[in-house]
């Protein structure tokens, strides 16, 4: 329909020319100032929460974007949804969760990222293999220190409990040896030393039950 109004018809074709000539601008409708997206844009993931219950069930990381303001770029999603040893343990045969709440017949130390003893906990086991042998059913349990996502740690994990098994076959082949790889969870010492570290990566020795 024809606009009978030339001043009308002026004004509307000068609105229309300004909003060509100047498209939107989508950061600066955002925009907050600058101090305030500085403190915002300190960390490349943001963990809003790592623990549920005794022990961590879930953790969450959600992801911004680089060097990106979390108030202008809003745009974050989950990472990785990982399950961890509560839900493991919680799934194992009673009498497994049962020898575990009890102390360890032995208890060995490995090295980073492998299934090798370290040279301390090599004379320890030497030592175990010459002392009380064992009968009826073992559990042997392996873990791994928090470096690395669980996807890699819990395989790691069973590896080192099969290869203190394999030795333990060995010196007793009539005891029953079973095998559990937990990952990260429990930790025997929760902190992120050096030491600490070193004391997670073990495999821990249960008595199941004796020959009736």
């Amino acid at each position: 329909m024809p606009i009978r109004n030339p001043a009308l018809a002026v004004a509307i074709a000068a609105v229309l020319a300004g909003c060509v000539a100047t498209p939107p601008e989508p950061e600066r409708r955002t925009e907050l100032p600058e101090a305030y997206n500085t403190l915002t844009s300190r960390y490349v993931y943001v963990p809003p929460y790592t623990q549920q219950g005794t022990y961590a069930t879930h953790t969450y990381n959600w992801y911004y974007g680089a060097g990106k303001g979390l108030t202008r770029y809003a745009t974050g999603g989950r990472v990785y949804d990982e399950r961890y040893w509560q839900e493991r343990y919680a799934s194992l045969p009673q009498s497994h969760r049962d020898a575990m709440d009890s102390l360890p017949l032995a208890r060995f130390n490995f090295e980073f990222d492998s299934t090798a003893l370290t040279p301390e906990a090599q004379r320890q086991l030497a030592s175990f293999l010459e002392g009380e042998a064992l009968s009826g059913s073992v559990l042997v349990v392996g873990y791994t220190d928090h470096i690395g996502p669980e996807s890699y740690n819990v395989p790691l994990s069973q590896r080192r409990a099969e290869a203190i098994a394999q030795r333990l076959r060995q010196a007793w082949p009539n005891v029953r040896f079973l095998t559990e790889g937990n990952g990260t969870y429990p930790k025997l010492v929760n902190d992120t030393t050096d030491a600490a570290r070193a004391a997670n990566r073990r495999v821990e020795i249960f008595h199941l039950e004796a020959d009736q």
